[in-house]
């Protein structure tokens, strides 16, 4: 094989390689949209809204002899 026909099988090659990572990159971005569809939607102030209201109904320490008192 000369140099010629190493070159056009190695440009050949290039080809489907690309062919093969364009279309990764289409699936990875599939993914990605569907990921953020599902989780864009979740609201973090909601969330942490919800944290603290349930931080409520843990006992609370108290500060001046570290015993475990009810928040009730």
């Amino acid at each position: 094989m000369n140099i010629v026909e190493r070159e056009i099988n190695r440009r050949e090659a290039l080809i489907q390689t690309r062919e093969n990572k364009l279309a990764e990159a289409e699936e990875l971005l599939a993914r990605a949209a569907a990921l953020k569809a599902e989780y864009e939607p979740i609201s973090v102030d909601t969330l942490l809204a919800e944290i603290e209201e349930l931080k409520t109904y843990l006992p609370q320490m108290e500060e001046n002899n570290g015993n475990i008192s009810e928040n009730s």
